[in-house]
């Protein structure tokens, strides 16, 4: 049965998610504020995202680091950490109370251009974003990280008031392309040669892809009704 689409004597579910402050069971999404060293503790951009986008590839030099941030030439600790810092990256966290902060990281999510207007702008104009997303190797293939996605694709939507989030990946990246359809991401389009690549010898093809807001409502309906 196709999921009903929200109108004016339905509530918005994403605005339901964000009532509920993007938790769902022992998911969470958790934006990330460097200041709140209690919660972060300290370097926790080098010391967690980046040692874990390392250590979820064991044996490459790089770990998961040149599908991360494809199109960065500059993989090192220095540039990335650095570019993470300028990004409003939200922490994607299952509770754990053995960790002094009550949870573990599975991953995190930033949006790395908005298309139109900005946030924060008065009397904003229809606005889109390009996002990116990253999840380390303990994580992978778990029922944790469906839930943290739709969380995080959620928080992006309503937080940010976009009408769609774009993906860029090689096109080589196959494992981006299937997980990012099941939550209604589409493949719009290929620009060959257009990401730089760390090897500094190529520039590879890149595989554009977009999810509309109304498509992702209609998803996270039908997940709702399954759970019901």
């Amino acid at each position: 049965m196709a999921a009903p689409v929200p109108g004016p004597s339905m509530p918005d579910v994403l605005a339901a998610l964000r009532d509920d402050n993007y938790r769902m069971g022992a998911c969470s999404v958790i934006p990330y504020d460097a200041k709140r060293a209690s919660v972060f503790g300290d370097h926790y951009l080098y010391n967690v995202l980046y040692r874990q986008c390392i250590e979820s590839r064991p044996g490459a030099e790089w770990g998961i680091l040149p599908d991360a941030c494809c199109g960065m030439s500059d993989l090192s600790a220095d540039a990335i950490c650095a570019y993470w810092s300028t990004r409003r990256i939200i922490v994607l966290a299952v509770d754990d109370p053995s960790e002094p902060s009550g949870f573990k990281t599975a991953g995190f999510a930033y949006p790395t251009v908005f298309v139109g207007s900005q946030p924060g702008t008065p009397n904003p104009s229809p606005r889109a974003m390009v996002g990116a997303y990253v999840y380390f190797r303990p994580y992978w293939g778990t029922n944790e990280i469906r839930v943290l996605h739709m969380l995080s694709l959620a928080y992006m939507f309503t937080a940010y008031n976009v009408t769609a989030i774009h993906g860029q990946r090689y096109s080589t990246n196959s494992l981006t392309a299937r997980f990012s359809a099941q939550f209604g991401f589409r493949d719009t389009g290929l620009l060959p040669r257009f990401l730089s690549h760390y090897d500094g010898e190529s520039i590879r093809d890149c595989t554009l892809s977009t999810l509309l807001r109304e498509d992702f409502v209609k998803y996270v309906m039908e997940q709702l009704l399954t759970l019901a």
